[in-house]
């Protein structure tokens, strides 16, 4: 009633009231991921008159709608590099690069397996989010771990988690290279060079082509602190 009513920051405290009570609601999580939304994204009209003001409506330059995608703009996991799970096969640019099916299905799995956390995750409840995830066994639980860990610039503890999970799972592990994504990016936060190095070695034996162009990128950008 209170967000029919246009009160949307109240509704947003009475569900936060309700997890309080209840962490494991999913109703709540729900409404919740998908109500932060809409605080940071525009109207869809918003959104097209600024592309008509913005650039040229001719004929031959059509205006395209600015991106609908409801966690563009909210990601709390959004790195300073590109996103991880992507490929460069389909970009018109350098450095930005189009999603890669294979890990884009593979990191859905993954999301899935842990879907009230990752809820969690998208609002910002950390700790609520640490809580299930930590309870969980397994590579997949600590790869998104680690991901809110780096996230939270607790770059060591991310290391040590992620790092135990890797050692313990089977050399077979389809996100075994989820795995040595999330290592790599915590070892490049701390600026240890040497350990993010072997880990994208590590990496490109597994699959030469998973995100070779920005991996290239990557081993230049480290050569700036060496």
């Amino acid at each position: 009633q209170l967000k029919a009513s246009g009160d949307l920051d109240a509704a947003m405290d009475l569900l936060n009231d309700i997890l309080e009570q209840d962490p494991t609601n999913m109703d709540a999580i729900e409404k919740l991921s998908l109500w932060a939304t809409e605080l940071t994204q525009p109207s869809v009209s918003e959104n097209f008159s600024h592309t008509e003001s913005t650039f040229d409506t001719s004929p031959s330059v059509a205006a395209t709608p600015a991106s609908m995608d409801p966690f563009a703009s909210s990601n709390p996991f959004a790195a300073p590099t590109s996103n991880p799970f992507v490929d460069e096969s389909t970009s018109s640019s350098p450095m930005v690069v189009a999603s890669s099916d294979a890990y884009t299905t593979l990191f859905e799995q993954l999301i899935q397996q842990h879907r009230a956390a990752y809820s969690y995750q998208l609002v910002g409840l950390y700790n609520e989010s640490a809580k299930l995830l930590e309870q969980g066994v397994g590579l997949t639980s600590s790869i998104l771990l680690a991901k809110q860990l780096i996230a939270q610039e607790k770059y060591r503890q991310a290391v040590g988690t992620i790092q135990d999970a890797l050692d313990a799972a089977d050399s077979n592990d389809p996100f075994l290279i989820l795995g040595l994504w999330e290592l790599a990016r915590a070892y490049s936060y701390q600026q240890r060079v040497r350990s993010t190095i072997r880990t994208l070695d590590e990496i490109q034996d597994l699959d030469s082509t998973f995100k070779s162009t920005e991996i290239q990128i990557w081993r230049e950008a480290l050569d700036l602190i060496d």
